[in-house]
C-alpha cells in the first residue's frame, strides 16, 4: 500500500481562495439582507451562492496548485490577478454598494477570464477546462449585476 504524502502547495492553493472569501465575506455585516431588498429579474435562492462558489473556489485553487507546479510564470500572474478582482468584486457591491463599480470590476474579470482561457488553452488545454464554469457563472453574476443597476 502507498503511502500518501502531505502536499503543503495543494493545501494552500486549494484553501487561499476559499479561505480568503471567507474572510472577506465574514467582514461585511448585513450583506444577506442588502441582497434581499434589491429588485433583480432573477431571484436566486441565498443558499445557491456558497455552493456555487465553493465549488469554483476549489476549481480555481487546483488551477492554482497546477499552475504552481508548472513553468508557466505568465499563467500563474494572471491566476492571482483574476482571483484579486474577484475578491474586490464582494465589498465593492455589498460594502460600498457601488453596483457601477461592481460592475466595472465584473466585467474587468470577464474579460480576464476568457483571455486566460485563450492562453491556458493554447499552452494547456486541460488546465483551461478548470475556467470553464468559473466563466459561466461570471457570465450570470455579470447579467445579474447589470439587472440590479437597471431595476435599483
Amino acid at each position: 500500500m502507498k503511502k500518501m504524502k502531505f502536499n503543503l502547495s495543494l493545501v494552500f492553493n486549494l484553501l487561499f481562495p476559499l479561505l480568503s472569501a471567507f474572510a472577506i465575506s465574514m467582514s461585511l455585516p448585513n450583506f444577506k439582507s442588502y441582497y434581499d431588498n434589491l429588485k433583480v429579474l432573477i431571484r436566486v435562492p441565498q443558499i445557491v451562492f456558497p455552493i456555487v462558489w465553493t465549488i469554483l473556489y476549489v476549481l480555481m485553487g487546483y488551477l492554482g496548485y497546477l499552475l504552481s507546479e508548472s513553468d508557466d510564470t505568465k499563467g500563474e500572474k494572471i491566476y492571482y490577478l483574476q482571483l484579486i478582482l474577484n475578491l474586490m468584486w464582494t465589498p465593492i457591491f455589498f460594502g460600498l454598494k457601488n453596483n457601477w463599480l461592481s460592475l466595472i470590476v465584473i466585467f474587468l474579470l470577464l474579460g480576464l477570464l476568457i483571455y486566460f482561457y485563450l492562453y491556458l488553452r493554447k499552452n494547456s488545454a486541460k488546465m483551461s477546462y478548470f475556467l470553464l464554469p468559473y466563466i459561466i457563472w461570471i457570465l450570470f453574476a455579470t447579467f445579474l449585476n447589470l439587472s440590479i443597476l437597471i431595476l435599483n
